[in-house]
């Protein structure tokens, strides 16, 4: 019976492990999870989130501009976005960067994350 045990706890493990799901980052108001060959993005405020999603690679190499219109998120919704959709993305990227902000000049808020 023990060996059952210890064998499903660690199919478990692989199991989660292969499913390349990352349900702790963000903050209060921006959950990220990757899922799928998708970023998917949550907004667990009341208020329109701005944010900018990029390859790490590239987005060592831009300058972003403040005053550029960022996709943005509404209020307690989620918006899932594929792999193939994020700026400079290539099949070799497995690191993407994502600043956001509740106001579009707040952005203070920034992370680098495993894809």
């Amino acid at each position: 019976m023990k060996k059952i045990l210890y064998i499903s706890v660690f199919a478990s493990f692989i199991f989660l492990s292969c499913n390349s799901s990352v349900d702790s980052l963000g903050d209060e108001n921006l959950s990220i999870t990757t899922k799928e060959s998708a970023v998917i993005l949550t907004n667990n405020s009341d208020e329109v989130i701005h944010y900018i999603l990029l390859e790490y690679e590239t987005s060592t190499l831009v300058d972003l501009d403040p005053n550029a219109e960022w996709p943005t998120i509404e209020g307690n919704s989620k918006v899932s976005i594929p792999y193939s959709e994020i700026m400079g993305y290539q099949e070799s990227s497995d690191e993407a960067f994502i600043m956001w902000g509740i106001e579009k000049r707040s952005s203070g808020n920034s992370l680098k994350f495993k894809l």
